[in-house]
């Protein structure tokens, strides 16, 4: 755990999305009955960081190149005159813009150094706690469910 107070940040890392919320409740409850500080009432939004990886049987660069069509790449593949394929995709929600208090950053791509495995990022915000949440609980049910799709 890391406080900035000069940030106004509480960070917890740890490697279970579970222990992570816990922590935070602890947390939230310490505040509280030691401080009286609701956190909740001075948050300005919950952020999620993580990268999760997923080991593979398949070549992932070839998986990713086949399900990411970008019609954008047959232009480029005429400026390098020769053929080029996506490596990597990055996403977030339509409406979003990244310097808001709720929005979402998600890539996943191969593993540059043994190409066994897809690598998913992800940079979840959101002013709600119990969205944040209910999102870092489904995370990983959701980048497996992005890996079969990429898969299949």
């Amino acid at each position: 755990m890391h406080i900035d107070t000069a940030a106004q940040l509480l960070l917890i890392v740890d490697v279970s999305i579970k222990s992570i919320v816990d922590s935070f409740n602890e947390i939230a409850k310490a505040f509280l009955e030691d401080s009286r500080i609701e956190i909740g009432k001075i948050t300005k939004f919950y952020r999620f960081t993580a990268t999760y990886e997923v080991l593979t049987e398949k070549d992932p660069s070839q998986m990713i190149a086949a399900k990411v069509e970008v019609p954008t790449l047959e232009k480029f593949s005429e400026i390098f005159g020769e053929k080029v394929l996506p490596l990597e995709l990055r996403f977030t929600g339509d409406g979003l813009k990244a310097n808001s208090e709720n929005w979402y950053d998600i890539s996943f791509r191969p593993n540059y150094e043994t190409n066994d495995r897809y690598v998913f990022s992800v940079i979840y915000r959101n002013e709600n706690k119990e969205i944040t949440q209910n999102f870092m609980n489904s995370f990983e049910e959701r980048i497996l469910k992005i890996a079969e799709i990429i898969e299949g």
